[in-house]
């Protein structure tokens, strides 16, 4: 049960600091008079940035994130699924 309320106070702040951040993103794009690009850039960002946040607030270390190359096997398999996609979706057009 204790687990239970853990996470559930992880969720609930995850979903305040997304709200106030998005909120306060929105307030710069529409007050601003012409659209930029970083704001669409931080406006994109903003769910990733509060779910670092939340996890920095109550468990992890940035460098237990896991941002670190995997094995070669499957960065191969990546570069070859993108490659192909790539292909066949500029093939058909």
């Amino acid at each position: 049960m204790k687990t239970r309320k853990r996470v559930l106070k992880q969720i609930i702040t995850f979903l305040i600091i997304l709200s106030v951040l998005t909120i306060l993103v929105y307030f710069w794009m529409f007050n601003s008079s012409e659209v930029n690009t970083a704001m669409i850039i931080i406006m994109m960002w903003v769910p990733a940035i509060s779910a670092i946040l939340t996890s920095l607030m109550y468990k992890s270390k940035i460098r237990n994130f896991g941002w670190k190359l995997g094995k070669f096997r499957f960065l191969v398999y990546a570069y070859v699924l993108a490659l192909s996609s790539f292909l066949v979706i500029s093939g058909s057009s």
